[in-house]
């Protein structure tokens, strides 16, 4: 009910998004370098001015055929003109893949890497914290199954008492009392637990706690940061593309200005204390205290009874 495990779920997620992002950018610079692949073979074909079979049919002798081999003049400048863009692009898409590669999937594994450091050892503080407020609630519930244990102890004897005849009731009393006793005991037991409980709760949420999901929260800004920091290279990156992809730049360099790390993290602190305000509904009202003084009714009725 401390929201712990929803902001370890959440920075959890981040670091695996990074991971998937390299992973997308690289197969995106694949996919660059396939293409630059396939424009150089389409370009060979219309490659090597003056180039045409000879027409000898002699072995040897044979030229490649090229497109556009037998123009000249005017046309033949056009075709060339054609050609050396298509060059141009080849040279785009070849320059956008080492781009990617270099610019943005290096130092997004390379951040990944100290990031998932950085996390480890965040969790590792606060696993230790969590661990110590459960300890606390691990012992409540031990000392709560004591409690009902003998407090259904004393009740079946004195169940059994009511049972027995009348002659062999008096040697109920004995055993009753101790089981009393012990119930006593018990109950004092569970009070205490709970005391503890209920301050350690206190210590933790105001004094343990705090700090380390400020760190969280701080792990999270620098890895929205840095995804930004690093979109912005990758659209410096596309920024060499052909004219018609320009506008699709514009609107994600747009997108991406947009991004707003603090935002995105009181998103984050607001969504983990919604799922704690969503579990102590469910648990009902000051849960904790009420579930600690709860006494059994069948423990008050022999109170009443054995007075």
């Amino acid at each position: 009910m401390h929201g712990w495990d929803a902001a370890v779920y959440k920075s959890g997620k981040g670091l695996t998004f990074l991971e998937e992002l390299a992973t997308f950018i690289r197969d995106r610079a694949k996919v660059e370098r396939e293409y630059e692949k396939m424009l150089q073979k389409l370009n060979s074909k219309g490659s090597g001015a003056g180039d045409d079979e000879d027409g000898g049919g002699k072995k040897g002798l044979m030229k490649k055929h090229v497109i556009g081999g037998r123009e000249s003049g005017t046309l033949r400048k056009a075709w060339d003109a054609a050609q050396s863009e298509m060059g141009v692009a080849i040279k785009v898409h070849a320059t956008l893949h080492d781009s990617l590669l270099e610019d943005v999937v290096e130092p997004l594994l390379d951040y990944s890497k100290t990031a998932e450091v950085r996390r480890k050892e965040i969790l590792r503080d606060g696993d230790d914290i969590v661990k110590a407020f459960e300890h606390h609630l691990a012992e409540l519930t031990k000392s709560q199954s004591r409690y009902k244990k003998a407090v259904h102890a004393a009740d079946d004897l004195d169940r059994e008492k009511t049972k027995a005849k009348p002659e062999k009731r008096k040697g109920y009393n004995s055993k009753i009392a101790k089981a009393m006793s012990k119930a006593q005991d018990t109950e004092d037991d569970y009070k205490a637990k709970c005391d503890e409980l209920c301050s350690a709760s206190e210590t933790f949420h105001r004094d343990d706690l705090p700090p380390v999901l400020k760190q969280l929260e701080e792990w999270e800004r620098k890895r929205t940061t840095e995804i930004k920091r690093l979109l912005k290279v990758y659209t410096t990156a596309i920024r060499e593309m052909p004219e018609p992809l320009q506008g699709g730049e514009a609107r994600l360099a747009t997108a991406i200005a947009a991004v707003d790390a603090g935002g995105d993290v009181a998103d984050f602190v607001h969504d983990a204390l919604q799922d704690v305000k969503e579990r102590e509904q469910d648990a009902g009202p000051d849960s904790t205290r009420r579930i600690c003084f709860d006494r059994e009714p069948d423990m008050v009725a022999l109170e009443r009874n054995n007075k």
